[in-house]
């Protein structure tokens, strides 16, 4: 563990850290933690992401450094590699703009030759590339570059010709300012495409972790092609009934039992963190009622981390198959043209429709604690009222999302509130 300073827009405080990803951009908070800004305190809770954010620093006269994700791991994976393709794309971008600085820094030099028409070309040419490099752009190698080509016109559009060779490197010195922010996006694409990697990389095994105890947990299947571990647990539960096979039963329980609570116990990372960590002191439970022989109280408790790793298995179908789905469309379809014909929205109402079905399918008491089951059944009801709006329809799952990753059976939650 590391102690950390952060200054986030909610927001300064200091706490332990996780660093999962290497380097210092990337870490999770250890602990629930403190904000402080202008007298108002507010309270994070233990698993939630920062990401160092030097442009945001330099925005704020570093008043934020660093960008606080309350969502989590997927919210984080999308995060990371929206920073990776954009600065793919502005890399590309700024490539070809680099090209036509250095064009017209050329044609400066020999603008002294041109007939007017030519003149006035390069001017408006140089007018044009001001503007893309201007406020609202708020980088600083973008802004300087700016002001170079404004220098660069000014000089030329002075009539003076003593000032052609000095509008000429005026411009070139802007194209220079171009190959610095380059520099910079090749470094944030390297390091955010492999933190993307990483960031899968991590979720797919808590999805492992999760997968093994929820098929531990299930009822036991009859289809013999089925998972060869589905329903162990109730199979192990009623080998305790036969007398000879009671000790073997039983030491194999109770060791499957604490491998999995240290695995919940090492899920440490929003959105998972919470119910995991009731996971693992449910597995505790049963095991102490297995001890004490109370066979009935470890079936009900059994029951209970069957529903909670459905809870889980949710939160990583609705995150990859709904909401990462409706995110890459809206970053990359500009809103004037979105239509609810394009494939990507059918797509997505069909894969809505798919979970809605397997949902009202496990419409039972035993399937999810009954206010989450509530909350799923009001927000995916909700949502379905949205489709053809995709922002609204992403918020909704998002606000679904966020309750799924609750605690059902913990006290009244007072994470991310304002505080005395």
């Amino acid at each position: 563990m590391t102690t950390v300073n952060v200054r986030a827009e909610k927001g300064c405080g200091r706490f332990e850290a996780e660093f999962p990803f290497g380097g210092r951009k990337i870490f999770f908070a250890a602990k629930t933690h403190i904000l402080r800004r202008n007298g108002v305190s507010y309270q994070v809770p233990a698993g939630v992401a920062y990401v160092l954010n030097r442009e945001l620093e330099k925005r704020t006269n570093g008043k934020v450094t660093h960008e606080l994700v309350e969502q989590g791991l997927y919210h984080l994976l999308r995060l990371t590699v929206y920073a990776a393709r954009g600065s793919s794309d502005e890399i590309e971008e700024m490539y070809a703009r680099r090209g036509q600085i250095r064009k017209e820094a050329s044609e400066l030099l020999e603008s002294g030759l041109m007939p007017a028409d030519e003149h006035a070309r390069i001017l408006g040419e140089l007018e044009v590339l001001e503007a893309q490099f201007s406020p609202p752009k708020r980088v600083e190698q973008k802004l300087v570059a700016a002001k170079h080509l404004g220098k660069a016109h000014d000089l030329r559009a002075s009539g003076d010709r003593r000032k052609i060779a000095p509008s000429s490197m005026t411009a070139y010195a802007a194209s220079k300012r171009v190959t610095l922010r380059i520099r910079d996006l090749e470094f944030i694409s390297r390091y955010f495409s492999g933190g993307t990697m990483r960031i899968s990389a991590q979720i797919n095994a808590y999805r492992e972790a999760i997968e093994d105890i929820s098929e531990f947990f299930e009822r036991p299947s009859k289809d013999a092609r089925g998972p060869r571990d589905r329903g162990a647990f109730f199979r192990l539960m009623d080998g305790l009934d036969i007398p000879a096979g009671h000790a073997s039963a039983l030491s194999m329980l109770r060791h499957r039992l604490a491998n999995y609570a240290a695995s919940m116990s090492g899920l440490t990372f929003m959105p998972y963190r919470d119910v995991c960590r009731r996971i693992a002191l449910l597995l505790g439970d049963i095991d102490s009622a297995l001890v004490r022989d109370i066979i009935p109280s470890a079936r009900r408790s059994a029951v209970i981390v069957r529903s909670l790793t459905r809870q889980l298995r949710m939160i990583h179908v609705i995150e990859t198959t709904l909401v990462a789905q409706l995110s890459w469309y809206l970053a990359r379809m500009p809103k004037n043209i979105r239509s609810a014909d394009d494939p990507d929205q059918v797509a997505f109402r069909k894969r809505f429709k798919n979970l809605t079905d397997a949902v009202r399918r496990q419409n039972s008491p035993s399937a999810f604690h009954p206010r989450v089951l509530a909350d799923v059944l009001d927000l995916l009801g909700e949502t379905e009222e949205h489709l053809e709006d995709p922002v609204k329809a992403k918020e909704i799952l998002k606000d679904l999302t966020a309750k799924l990753a609750k605690d059902p059976y913990a006290d009244a939650d007072q994470v991310g509130t304002k505080v005395a």
